[in-house]
């Protein structure tokens, strides 16, 4: 399901009264499912019907929704949303008052905030919060939203929250220092789609990137189409000149692509096997080989874990490379299964089961050996500091240092992460399966007790 915003230089009766510039806005807007429309003008709403008749001879089902006149000046907007009524449903939608809300006035234009369920993509329900900021007051509207958008969440009790439009967060308005202060920037539940370096304007002055999508979560981030984020270059596209494309508007819209739901010859949903580690490979193969040295033998599997352990600690890396390799090949398997993966319909998260007390024990990440190793420091430093600050003190911290200065804690955890795998898979080697994988994405922990299952068979 592809989305867009598109700052539609003031979208009103005189843009839709050219032909040519209609026939473009046309042809751009039916590329997308969904998209959020700036700088809506018209107060008549007379342009808006024009276009959205226009629209539906090109593909039938188009319809939108539109929010309050916005904006604090004399100057006023409208945002408006577009989307085909055959792919997406509006489940809810809501003007923000922020001076009601929080009590404070910080956003000029305040969101106009649409949840849809989008039956055909991985994330069944989607809350789309549009951002046109005034340029000299980016940095601290930009920061607000941060307060705005944990409103949402637990009001509209979703994390599948995506912001997009102009943010104006580039040039004069925004440097890479007051980018730093911006708290939707930097915490790193917010992930932002469109890199520093795409130009989103069709101006030949400048290439900034004044146009944004950014996502709330993993799971969003994990249901974006890799690559799909990108600004449409409409100019190229239609073999404008500049002139012809500032007439259309100064800004070239944004867009991304949500995985959609594939499903097998059988109607159900695709199950996705995970990634193996390279030490699983290992196991399997250092087993197979144990199987042929000793035929007929009673297998006992612990101590053929503790075997298997032993000999991958006394491999060199040279050794080890062969498997590394295969697990290397097994992520790009997996990240092009991603793409199309969709949890089987109507699945639902479930309670956790209770872990087995005796199951190993996951090793701290390097920030928490850090933090382990320099909080009774800080405890002392500052007498009666809450655990809170403590924490957001040793965030701070740990974002400070450099490369250099995180390896050794790094390098604590990756021999902590070694252990942890082995014993993992003499662990599962007994028939046990609940174990948390350490937290790396090349180095998951995926049915190892499975295929040792089926080497012994």
């Amino acid at each position: 399901m592809k989305i867009a915003s598109f700052n539609i230089k003031k979208f009103g009766k005189k843009k839709v009264s050219d032909p040519d510039v209609l026939e473009i806005l046309t042809k751009i807007v039916s590329r997308y499912d969904i998209i959020l429309i700036l700088e809506v003008v018209d107060t008549s709403g007379e342009s808006i019907e024009i276009f959205m008749k226009e629209l539906n001879k090109v593909h039938e089902g188009y319809t939108y929704n539109i929010s309050d006149r916005l904006g604090s000046t004399r100057y006023k907007e409208q945002f408006m949303f577009i989307y085909k009524s055959d792919v997406v449903t509006l489940v809810n939608h809501e003007q923000f008052n922020e001076e009601a809300t929080t009590g404070k006035d910080v956003i000029n234009r305040d969101p106009y905030i649409l949840k849809l369920r989008c039956s055909n993509t991985v994330v069944e329900d989607l809350v789309m919060i549009p951002v046109h900021t005034k340029p000299t007051d980016s940095v601290e509207e930009l920061d607000e939203l941060y307060d705005v958008i944990k409103i949402i969440k637990t009001k509209w009790n979703t994390d599948n929250i995506m912001i997009l439009g102009d943010f104006n967060a580039d040039g004069s308005y925004v440097s890479n220092r007051d980018m730093k202060t911006i708290r939707i920037r930097e915490d790193e539940n917010f992930h932002w789609l469109i890199g520093d370096n795409v130009d989103t304007t069709t101006s030949t002055k400048n290439t900034n990137t004044y146009d944004r999508i950014v996502v709330y979560g993993d799971d969003m981030l994990n249901a974006v189409e890799p690559e799909s984020a990108k600004a449409f270059n409409f100019k190229e596209e239609f073999n404008l000149d500049d002139e012809q494309a500032l007439k259309v508007s100064d800004h070239y819209p944004v867009e991304v692509e949500l995985k959609s739901i594939v499903e097998t010859d059988e109607g159900n949903a695709k199950k996705l096997k995970g990634k193996t580690p390279a030490y699983a490979f290992f196991v399997v193969d250092f087993y197979k080989e144990h199987k042929k040295k000793h035929p007929g033998a009673k297998v006992i599997l612990t101590e053929v874990s503790k075997l298997c352990s032993e000999k991958w600690k006394s491999m060199s890396p040279e050794e080890k490379a062969k498997f590394k390799e295969m697990a290397k090949n097994d992520k790009r398997r997996y990240d092009q299964e991603m793409k199309s993966y969709v949890p089987p319909a109507g699945a639902k998260k479930g309670k956790k089961k209770k872990k087995d007390p005796n199951a190993p024990k996951k090793p701290p990440s390097a920030f928490l050996i850090f933090t382990s190793e320099h909080r009774e420091k800080i405890k002392a430093d500052n007498p009666g500091i809450s655990i809170t600050d403590i924490a957001k003190k040793f965030g701070e911290m740990w974002k400070k240092m450099s490369t250099t200065e995180k390896t050794p804690y790094e390098a604590k955890y990756a021999k902590l992460k070694e252990k942890y795998e082995m014993e993992v898979a003499a662990y599962r080697a007994k028939g046990a399966k609940n174990v948390e994988p350490a937290d790396d994405d090349d180095e998951d922990e995926n049915d190892i007790d499975g295929k040792m299952a089926k080497l012994f068979l």
